[in-house]
């Protein structure tokens, strides 16, 4: 892609059946330099509420069905500058190793004039308050005698595990105790906040609202969610989570 020497707000969304990307801007093909910056504005809940800087050799993790939207700023290099962004693949993922690879490159070919600027703050955020949650539930992805299941169930269209009531607060634990395999769980209908993996803080960028979350190997992800929209309307409905790594589904 033939760029200015500008700011450019791209938005990534993975598409995939089952590759996960790890993301990176580099000067080098190949190879990752230091200092090359996306800037992470927004994931899939929308924007987040400030700019998240992936500095080379940094890099911004994807799983499949997962969004973000991030700004690129081409004003720093010269014209001829060539770019890449690079996948540097998953290192916990053990059936399937990626060497850095491009996935696109960037030319500047132009010079034009640029008066935007990225703000400090984008958007105000509230953090789900978890002193007022209704309930707690856990939900473990394991593989059991060759079939993926969910707390030691499978899909059935006519079956409802659980219900929640309009506006309630629920604390979701997400558990993946097998090593090598990863799930980007999405949840239909219903958006929630990462609170913490393994009992860590999440990623910068996944902060704000979200409906996928990746469980990555040997690891349990906690989310709250509210049963509201995020003006505190109350939502009636079914909802479904699944995985959406298909190759695993298949197999």
């Amino acid at each position: 892609m033939g760029v200015a020497n500008r700011k450019y707000r791209f938005r990534i969304l993975n598409g995939t059946g089952s590759n996960f990307f790890q993301l990176a801007l580099s000067r080098q093909e190949n190879a990752l330099t230091e200092g090359d910056i996306l800037t992470v504005i927004g994931n899939d809940g929308g924007l987040i509420d400030q700019p998240i800087p992936i500095s080379s050799p940094e890099t911004l993790r994807v799983s499949m069905a997962e969004g973000y939207e991030v700004v690129i700023d081409f004003s720093k290099y010269p014209l001829g500058t060539q770019l890449y962004l690079q996948n540097t693949g998953l290192k916990e993922r053990v059936d399937l190793e990626t060497p850095v690879k491009p996935i696109m490159r960037f030319d500047v070919v132009r010079q034009e004039i640029d008066d935007s600027e990225i703000p400090d703050q984008i958007r105000p955020f509230e953090t789900i308050s978890i002193d007022a949650a209704n309930r707690e539930r856990t939900f473990i992805y394991e593989n059991i005698q060759g079939k993926w299941m969910i707390n030691q169930k499978m899909w059935d269209a006519k079956r409802i595990d659980f219900r929640a009531n309009p506006g309630d607060i629920e604390i979701w634990t997400l558990v993946n105790p097998q090593k090598g395999k990863l799930h980007p769980i999405h949840l239909h209908g219903v958006e929630g906040q990462i609170l913490d993996r393994n009992g860590k803080p999440p990623f910068p960028y996944e902060r704000g609202w979200k409906d996928i979350f990746h469980v990555g190997s040997q690891e349990t992800v906690r989310i709250a969610l509210k049963f509201a929209t995020r003006d505190g309307r109350k939502l009636e409905g079914k909802y479904m989570l699944h995985c959406h790594h298909l190759q695993q589904i298949r197999s």
